[in-house]
């Protein structure tokens, strides 16, 4: 394997509990920032369930966690791909094993990238390692 970039982030979860909260789960608000945010197959469905169940931890993590990996991800890519970066684009999800992973429908390119997420307390951290090879 052979590293082409590193990127890593750190949210503080709280954040994004206080926004679901202040505007609460059904408000148009949380809709589109979880849109612009959360791929629509693959990630959206299962938040929006959450929100209607009214199951705010899981939203809130939902939410934090994919910006974080998805904020480290776009640290790995080149100029010209950052400038076509949208999160909504891309999914996180998590192998049979537990273990977290990161992929887009549209990005062509024969890259694999390794995930590591990890939270503690009100903190959520990922590191992505873009490598050259295929998942």
């Amino acid at each position: 394997m052979s590293v082409i970039a590193v990127g890593t982030d750190l949210h503080r979860i709280g954040r994004f509990a206080a926004i679901l909260a202040r505007h609460g789960l059904a408000s148009p608000h949380v809709h589109r920032l979880a849109a612009r945010v959360l791929h629509p197959d693959r990630e959206l469905p299962g938040f929006v369930r959450a929100c209607q169940q009214s199951q705010l931890d899981k939203c809130t993590r939902a939410l934090a966690h994919s910006w974080c990996v998805k904020e480290a991800l776009y640290k790995t890519l080149d100029t010209p791909d950052q400038a076509t970066f949208a999160m909504r684009h891309w999914y996180k999800y998590n192998h049979a094993n537990g273990r977290p992973h990161v992929a887009s429908d549209s990005y062509a390119r024969h890259e694999r990238f390794l995930v590591s997420l990890s939270h503690d307390g009100d903190y959520v951290s990922s590191v992505v390692v873009r490598a050259h090879g295929t998942n």
